[in-house]
């Protein structure tokens, strides 16, 4: 049943929000690595359990699982999907009381990520179960609590097949609990849309979807609301509606918003709507939700254009994990990786390939990411945790993925998969994914229509036609690539241009780009044309090694996963940022430099090593890449002039990257100078080092909170005399925290070390290290103890602020 009414600059009453009581449910729980077929019973002792908070990830804990000499030759076999991360189980229990107040109303676990496959028990009887890490659910615990007693939520977590990379293991996401009326709000039943968007005037539409858990029918009031950039209540409007007994309703509004701020990377600019329930003039609900005012369309002439503009999506995949903190979904390290990434001009991530959390897409809402939103990896029972089939798990998640993030105005695409199996061989439709493609997109528009739905293709042909096979270059796209509202496709852009002549009315979309080809295949595409790029591997991540002792894709990756760019970092950024001068330098590290190059998934993936290493043998000859969007760049060895060379922007492989070879090396300080015009618009230099002597230690977050959940980063160098780092210093660094913090991780960069990223100890590589602390609940003084071997003790003082 939907309700419609509305109302255009209605006057102002703020809405008073509320009526459901949430608690952040991520501290004080208990937790056990292993199986334990007792632990779901209430009167379980687990007294000698490990306590700890959330988000959690056991796996990153576990010792590396260090493959055998046959599965060394196999590259590691299974284990190097996961990052040689064993499979594991673990069970995680919490003790509270129910208020008998809480009687009559719904008491909601609300979990937003439980890797793999997950149960909830609730003194001894279970609640809930989920077959998807990645997707959340809730728990309605209500009818199993004991009212005014203790009682004991039980969580079983299992690891299992299911995965290409590192998934972690456990509760890695926030837990809430929430206390509702049984008629409130439905769960992410609040959906706005802006149907209507100008520079003078916009349409703001809100649908309240309201729930009635109760055994009759009922009437309710609909208030809903929206505000403005400062707050303030822009206009409302209010009507009845009848919700059968154990059933739902709509409520539909529309509101006018005068002269609005438009969402944009360059203008992130949010507004909110709200909606809050009553009966008989008592607040049963209220919900409030952000959402932006922006246009979006796609067209095979210009790609993607915003709020009317040409908008390029100059991007970046990522998978969640987050380096040192595995899979623990730590919103202030989400926001200190897209921070660097905007720093660099990136504008787009997808989300590879899965939802990732709300905490990144609140971060992409703020600060202007265009975001492709993935549900899945392939359509297979192996990727969904194999308690069930894959048939029987997508609704349900698909469901919660479209309902979840469809307010957010950093979403601009929906991608159902990637890679299919199906696209390349046959399956029960017989016709590589395109019936089942069209099942999955028509169920989820029943959510979402306001936005283009995908699949990024896996870099074959039609027929499933491959790079080596014969026929490869007359080929026709894939069948998929005609279903699909935008043709997104893995590494093959090269066709884009003649598939454009023969297809017109198709849009293009490069939803893998190699970092083997920073330049060619981002300048190679006609820019006018497509809707933009992400390339594949910007920062390392565990899993999809190529072989121990590789622990991931870490070498071939323009950033490492402590967030250490290198020096094709500023490639990207040069290409990316136009009008902001970008000048950098890249030793190329000759040694070994075609192992970092490998066919797989039907192209060829790298990256060329490089270092700002200029501690070399004396005698030695160096080859060097100045990175610059600059007309040309001058290089100096000690003063002395190299030459200077253009930019060659006619080539799109060598756009913005100019080598000098064979240089004789010499000690000292070498220096690019970049000049647009004649004029100097920038420099780079990197200097020989000499001995590290002492520990320079930088935090990076001066708001740091007392919230129990922020962070605070700890970059560490080894500098010399001069306090220039040493580019080979690996000396072993050993941590002692004291006051309201506590290490939850340690990191390097260096995705072949065998060292933990938890624990107290950890070496330098490349002259580097990185300690990553969590805030306790109080406020105070905290202190970082630094020891390093062969080096001066240092010690950091830090201030913990009190909590807003």
């Amino acid at each position: 049943m939907i309700g419609k009414i509305t109302a255009l600059a209605l006057a102002a009453c703020a809405l008073s929000l509320g009526a459901a009581e949430t608690e952040n449910w991520n501290f004080g729980w208990k937790f056990y690595y292993g199986k334990n077929p007792d632990a779901f019973k209430r009167d379980f002792d687990d007294s000698s359990w490990r306590k700890l908070d959330l988000p959690h990830d056991y796996q990153i804990e576990q010792p590396w699982a260090v493959p055998s000499e046959e599965e060394i030759k196999k590259n590691g076999g299974e284990l190097k999907n996961r990052g040689f991360k064993p499979y594991g189980e673990g069970w995680y229990r919490k003790e509270f009381r129910a208020d008998p107040e809480w009687r009559g109303k719904r008491v909601i676990l609300d979990f937003e990520g439980v890797m793999t496959v997950s149960d909830v028990y609730v003194n001894g009887q279970k609640a809930a179960s989920n077959e998807y890490g990645y997707s959340g659910y809730e728990a309605d615990i209500s009818k199993f609590l004991d009212y005014g007693g203790q009682n004991v939520v039980a969580v079983y977590s299992r690891v299992m097949g299911g995965s290409r990379w590192y998934t972690g293991g456990g509760i890695f996401r926030d837990v809430k609990l929430s206390i509702k009326n049984p008629v409130a709000v439905a769960r992410h039943g609040l959906y706005i849309t802006t149907p209507k968007v100008g520079e003078k005037s916009a349409a703001a539409r809100v649908l309240a979807e309201v729930e009635n858990a109760l055994g009759s029918p009922r009437k309710v009031s609909v208030r809903a609301a929206v505000f403005g950039l400062d707050g303030a209540e822009i206009a409302s409007a209010e009507r009845e509606i009848d919700i059968p007994a154990n059933s739902a309703s709509t409520a539909e509004f529309e509101f006018e918003i005068k002269n609005p701020s438009l969402w944009s990377p360059e203008n992130p600019a949010l507004y909110s709507a709200a909606a809050e329930v009553k009966s008989g003039g008592k607040l049963l609900d209220a919900q409030r939700e952000n959402f932006g005012i922006r246009k979006i369309e796609f067209t095979p002439e210009r790609g993607f254009l915003l709020n009317g503009k040409k908008t390029l999506l100059k991007g970046v995949n990522l998978h969640h994990d987050l380096g040192a903190l595995g899979a623990a979904a730590y919103a202030a390290e989400l926001e200190r990786r897209i921070k660097f990434l905007k720093s660099i001009g990136v504008n787009h991530i997808r989300t590879a390939h899965n939802p990732f959390s709300k905490s990144f897409l609140d971060l992409a809402d703020k600060y202007g990411i265009l975001v492709t939103d993935e549900l899945f990896d392939k359509w297979d029972d192996w990727f969904v945790g194999m308690r069930k089939k894959f048939g029987e798990v997508w609704p349900n998640a698909a469901r919660e993925f479209i309902r979840r993030d469809r307010n957010r105005p950093s979403v601009v695409i929906w991608s159902l998969g990637n890679e299919l199996n199906r696209q390349t061989h046959n399956d029960e439709y017989g016709d590589y994914g395109v019936t089942m493609y069209k099942k999955m997109r028509d169920f989820c528009k029943k959510f979402d229509a306001s936005r283009p739905y995908t699949v990024a293709q896996f870099p074959a042909r039609e027929g499933g036609i491959k790079d080596r096979d014969a026929g490869w270059e007359t080929s026709k796209p894939a069948e998929l690539a005609f279903a699909t509202d935008i043709s997104a496709q893995n590494y093959t852009w090269d066709f884009f241009e003649k598939d454009a002549k023969k297809y017109p009315e198709m849009i293009f979309y490069q939803s893998e780009a190699g970092t083997w080809a920073l330049g060619g295949n981002y300048f190679g595409m006609n820019l006018d044309r497509v809707v933009g790029l992400a390339y594949w591997g910007a920062i390392g991540y565990f899993g999809e090694s190529f072989g121990w002792p590789s622990k991931g894709w870490g070498d071939k990756a323009f950033i490492d996963t402590a967030l250490n760019p290198l020096p094709q970092c500023w490639w990207v950024k040069a290409n990316f940022s136009e009008g902001e001068p970008v000048v950098h330098i890249g030793v190329l590290e000759e040694k070994n430099a075609r192992d970092r190059f490998v066919f797989h998934n039907g192209v060829n993936v790298g990256l060329m090593p490089e270092t700002e290493n200029w501690n070399r043998p004396e005698g030695s000859k160096v080859s060097v890449a100045v990175y610059t969007n600059a007309d040309e760049a001058e290089l100096f060895l000690n003063g002395k002039s190299l030459g200077a060379k253009k930019n060659t922007r006619g080539n799109p492989f060598n756009r913005n990257k100019i080598i000098w070879e064979n240089i004789d090396y010499e000690a000292g300080k070498l220096k690019a100078v970049a000049r647009t015009g004649g004029k100097t618009v920038g420099e780079y230099k990197i200097e020989t080092a000499g001995e590290p002597c002492k520990i320079v230690a930088t935090a990076e977050n001066p708001d740091w909170k007392a919230d129990g959940m922020d962070l605070q980063h700890v970059a560490i160098k080894a500098v010399d005399k001069k306090g220039r780092i040493h580019p080979l210093a690996s000396n072993k660094l050993k941590f002692k925290v004291e006051g309201p913090a506590s290490l939850i991780g340690v990191d390097n960069g260096d995705i072949n070390s065998n060292e933990m990223h938890t624990g107290c100890e950890r070496s330098l590589y490349c002259g580097r290290a990185l300690a990553i602390l969590r805030a306790g609940l109080s406020a105070g003084k905290v202190k970082l103890v630094i020891e390093g071997e062969n080096l001066p003790k240092k010690t950091v003082i830090l201030r913990l602020n009190p909590a807003k």
